[in-house]
């Protein structure tokens, strides 16, 4: 059965809110700052998705850059939302300094885990680019910027958009 439509401004704060209660907190020390951005989009911006399987990414993503950022002198982690054109885009930036291209090779193949034995199953990413191919979009690390950035993409919903400017 499809999902309804999904109002972003709703939601939005939900990884983010359950990200510091229950995996920052243990993760990253007293001194971090983990924090959402979000940048303005249209009011009423609806999405075609799960957000079930959505915020499962953004936990997963935010788990990830918590771990990685964990022994870091000043760690933080930053979640921003955009709306780009046609997409959306959902970021998780943190204060690593990126990914070696060798590495981001095999980052989302299922198996592989840049964790000590027993921190990670190598299923996370995997998964989690799974769910966001299933939503017509995609999960890929941004090696463009100065530190550890994972983006994803999603499409807005057209039919949404198109029956608001329709009623104009």
């Amino acid at each position: 059965e499809d999902e309804p439509a999904v109002e972003l401004s709703e939601k939005k704060d939900e990884p983010i809110q359950y990200q510091n209660e229950e995996i920052a907190a243990p993760s990253l020390n007293a001194n971090s700052n983990l924090s959402d951005q979000v940048e303005e989009f249209e009011k009423e911006l609806k999405i075609d998705c799960s957000p079930v399987q959505l915020t499962q990414v953004f936990l997963n993503l935010l788990g990830n850059a918590c771990d990685a950022v964990s022994n870091h002198d000043e760690p933080w982690v930053r979640f921003t939302v955009s709306s780009m054109g046609e997409w959306i885009e959902f970021r998780v930036v943190d204060s690593g300094k990126g990914i070696a291209k060798s590495t981001q090779d095999s980052l989302f193949k299922r198996g592989f885990t840049t964790k000590k034995i027993g921190k990670g199953t190598g299923l996370g990413l995997s998964i989690s680019s799974e769910i966001v191919r299933a939503h017509g979009g995609e999960l890929f690390v941004d090696d463009s910027c100065a530190n550890t950035t994972f983006v994803v993409k999603v499409p807005k919903n057209k039919i949404s958009r198109q029956a608001s400017s329709n009623a104009s």
